[in-house]
């Protein structure tokens, strides 16, 4: 009779079990690395052997995903034009824990490039010599509220090592709809960067900005390469900034679409017209006038017309 009884309860264990290893499987992951990369082995024997030997188990720590209710040490850090700062809590934790300790201090947990900088080294806890939770760029990008404490409606900037709108300066984050909208709706106003307000007329912008192309001097030698070809480069604009135009003025044309996978597309029609006729230009096709972030992308760049150097219609 016992050992009849004991079947049914053994299946249930093997069932909680299967249960729990499931549960763990789904679990998400979250990215962990060594608190001071490349700390010699000899200083953690000298500093904690003694009398702290398991300070010392993780000579090289392999910067890898862990899953979130495991618990590591806790290196917090903000950003500031003066650089970035680290302030180790003395707190081992999971992930989540973690985020809620860093914005206790009012900063987020360190990025794998601040780490990598040694920014936290020697600050206490004996974390130098411990797996630590971080922030890589995945999750920078993909969460970046969670894993650097960005608001909503923020992104991660790599440049700025800091969170930045993701909104351009023509549109405000809207908190009920989440997502950015227009600061000025109304049909036939625009945001005026200089005065700081709503102006009646449309956006405009440089057909390529070229301001996240690899060289600073990319434009430029375009232009000298048109030069070459007849053109005169002082035909066309080098620092051309986002500025309202009345739709009456004539500007060249370009124009996007969504692509399904992702991403936008761009064409330039053989055309400097007026705003109403840029519309119908792009309407014919399909298409609509590219946004700003658009042409910041510089999809357009390259593609025809020497639009490269000249003020084109845009959208916010």
């Amino acid at each position: 009779m016992q050992g009849r009884s004991a079947l049914p309860l053994l299946g249930v264990l093997c069932f909680v079990l299967m249960l729990a290893q499931n549960a763990m499987a789904d679990e998400p992951l979250h990215f962990t690395m060594w608190g001071c990369p490349g700390k010699p082995a000899d200083d953690c024997d000298t500093l904690y052997g003694g009398y702290l030997p398991d300070a010392c188990l993780e000579q090289t720590i392999v910067p890898e995903d862990r899953q979130s209710s495991e618990e590591h040490a806790v290196q917090c850090c903000s950003s500031s034009s003066g650089g970035t700062t680290c302030e180790r809590p003395a707190v081992v934790s999971t992930w989540a824990d973690a985020v809620s300790a860093c914005a206790r201090l009012d900063k987020r947990l360190c990025t794998k490039a601040e780490i990598e900088t040694l920014v936290c080294c020697n600050k206490g806890n004996s974390f130098d010599f411990q797996r630590v939770w971080a922030c890589s760029v995945t999750e920078l990008e993909t969460d970046p509220t969670s894993c650097a404490g960005c608001s909503e409606g923020e992104i991660w900037d790599p440049d700025s090592q800091a969170c930045a709108s993701s909104c351009s300066e023509q549109q405000l984050w809207d908190v009920n709809a989440k997502a950015c909208t227009s600061r000025c709706p109304q049909e036939g106003m625009a945001w005026d960067a200089t005065s700081q307000a709503c102006v009646v007329g449309y956006l405009t912008y440089d057909g390529c900005p070229r301001d996240t192309a690899p060289s600073l001097d990319l434009k430029t030698k375009d232009m000298e390469d048109d030069a070459d070809n007849g053109l005169d480069p002082d035909d066309f604009g080098t620092a051309i900034a986002v500025e309202v135009k009345s739709q009456t003025e004539e500007h060249a044309v370009q124009c996007c679409s969504d692509l399904p996978s992702g991403g936008s597309s761009c064409e330039r029609r053989p055309l400097v017209g007026t705003r109403e006729e840029a519309l119908n230009a792009c309407g014919a096709l399909g298409l609509r006038l590219c946004t700003i972030a658009e042409l910041d992308s510089n999809i357009c760049c390259d593609t025809g017309f020497h639009f490269d150097f000249q003020r084109v219609w845009a959208c916010s």
